[in-house]
Formats: C-alpha cells, sequence, structure tokens
C-alpha cells in the first residue's frame, strides 16, 4: 500500500505509515487552491473572452470594409462611370477649373441598376485636380442595350453654378 501523505511503500498490513506516521487508507484530500490562483484563472478567461469578442468585432468590421470597397468598385466599373469620367477629363471647362490631370476620389456614391438590355445610373462622383475639386452628378439610362445620359453635370466646390456636360457639344448617347 502505497502513503497518501509521502508516497513511502508501506506493508500491506501496517495501519500506519512507517515513514510519516499518516493513517494507511485515509486518503488526503487536495487542499483547494489560493484565492490569488483562482482570481488568476478568472482573469485569464475574461481576457480570453475580450480577446475573442475583439477579434469577432475586427473580423466583421473587415468584412464590412471588403463589402463596401467591393460595392465601390462596381460602382467605378461600370459605363455610365467610366463615360462620365472619360468627359469629365476631356472637358475643357472641367480641366479650366481643376487642373490637370482630373481624377476621380474615393467615394461614389449612389446606384448603378441594370438588368438585361436595360437600366438607370444614378452617380454623386468626388473629382479632384491641382487647382481645386468639385463633384460630377451623373444619371443615365439604358434602353434596347444602349446609354443614354439625361444629366451630365460639374459642380466646382464652394460654388452654386454648374458646368453642363452636355451642352459642350458632346452627344447623349454612349
Amino acid at each position: 500500500m502505497v502513503c497518501a501523505n509521502c508516497g513511502y511503500n508501506a506493508p500491506d498490513e501496517a495501519r500506519h505509515c512507517p515513514a510519516c506516521g499518516t493513517p494507511m487508507g485515509v486518503h488526503m484530500s487536495v487542499p483547494p487552491p489560493p484565492p490569488y490562483e483562482q482570481a488568476a484563472k478568472s482573469s485569464r478567461t475574461r481576457r480570453l473572452v475580450a480577446v475573442g469578442c475583439l477579434g469577432g468585432f475586427l473580423l466583421m468590421l473587415l468584412f464590412a470594409a471588403g463589402m463596401v470597397m467591393f460595392v465601390f468598385s462596381l460602382m467605378r466599373s461600370s459605363e455610365p462611370y467610366q463615360e462620365a469620367m472619360k468627359r469629365a477629363q476631356a472637358s475643357p471647362g472641367v480641366v479650366a477649373a481643376l487642373g490637370v490631370p482630373v481624377e476621380a476620389g474615393r467615394f461614389v456614391t449612389g446606384s448603378v441598376n441594370v438588368s438585361g438590355p436595360s437600366g438607370d445610373a444614378n452617380l454623386s462622383i468626388p473629382v479632384s485636380g491641382p487647382k481645386g475639386g468639385g463633384t460630377l452628378y451623373v444619371i443615365a439610362e439604358k434602353r434596347a442595350g444602349r446609354w443614354e445620359f439625361k444629366l451630365l453635370e460639374f459642380a466646382p466646390a464652394g460654388q452654386s453654378q454648374r458646368l453642363d456636360l452636355l451642352r459642350e457639344g458632346q452627344r447623349t448617347e454612349f
């Protein structure tokens, strides 16, 4: 029989451990850990939960940012956006107001809806150049597979007057 207190291998008939005197057959209970060890385990658990929640939040935030960037890239790849930017960069009025190069800003707002040969686009495109910035407003409609601008205007920042790019002699369909 092994002593539960000191681990001495005592004879089976021994009533007490010859090494430490502990009664044989009595199992020693393990004392509970001191309070500071319990608090440390609880604190570690709380930290682990907090890190897990923070990681989940950051993952959701990253997913949302990815979705926003995906939507912006879809709008930027649309035909109305591409044609509007091409015309703004070729417009003498826009170039005079902004300088060269005329570049699009990051956050395009609005919508582009296409269903087969028909659709519509309503966009607000921030543009800028060395001399300043402004907004390019686009309303276009797609019928029978062809897009047509209904509105294509440039509004310089800080000014109320807009430049109508369709009146500069450019065709409305593309």
